[in-house]
C-alpha cells in the first residue's frame, strides 16, 4: 500500500517535470521565431529629429535603414550599429510598396520623428525569414517625404 502511494507520487512528479520541460521548451522555440512584446522598443526620446534615410535590401531579417549618404556608400562598409528600423506613428504613413520594389534606387526618405532610447524591433516590421532579427535602434516617425536622388 505504501509502495503504491510512493510510486503514484513519483509518477505525478515525473509527469509534472516532463510537462514543465516540454512547455518551457515550446515557449522558448515560439519566442525564437515570433516577435514578442519584450522585443519591442518602448521608450521614446524627447528630441524630435528630421533625418534622411537610405534603404538597404538585405537578404536577411535585420535592420535595413541607415542615414542617407551622398553618394550612397557600399552597404558592406557601413557598421552594423548605423542600421536601424523605422516605424510609422500611424499605419497610413507606411512606406510605399513601390519604394521597396525599386524606388530606393532613385530616392531616399526624409522622416520627422524620434528615436526610441532602447533597442528593439519596430512594430511595423514584417519577418522575411523564420528567425527574428537582432534588436537595433528604432525611429518612430510622424512625417514621411520621398526625395529624388
Amino acid at each position: 500500500m505504501l509502495q503504491r502511494r510512493i510510486i503514484k507520487k513519483m509518477i505525478l512528479v515525473l509527469g509534472c517535470t516532463a510537462g514543465t520541460v516540454l512547455l518551457g521548451g515550446s515557449a522558448f522555440l515560439y519566442s525564437k521565431f515570433h516577435i514578442m512584446p519584450y522585443d519591442r522598443a518602448w521608450f521614446l526620446s524627447y528630441k524630435m529629429d528630421t533625418i534622411d534615410v537610405h534603404h538597404t535590401n538585405w537578404a536577411c531579417d535585420c535592420a535595413d535603414f541607415t542615414f542617407h549618404r551622398t553618394p550612397p556608400a557600399d552597404a558592406d562598409t557601413i557598421p552594423d550599429a548605423d542600421f536601424f528600423f523605422i516605424e510609422p506613428s500611424d499605419p497610413s504613413l507606411g512606406v510605399r510598396e513601390a519604394f521597396y520594389d525599386s524606388g530606393y534606387f532613385n530616392q531616399y526618405i526624409r522622416l520627422t520623428g524620434r528615436f526610441y532610447t532602447d533597442l528593439g524591433i519596430s512594430r511595423s516590421y514584417e519577418l522575411k525569414t523564420p528567425e527574428k532579427p537582432e534588436h537595433a535602434r528604432v525611429f518612430r516617425y510622424d512625417k514621411i517625404e520621398y526625395v529624388d536622388k
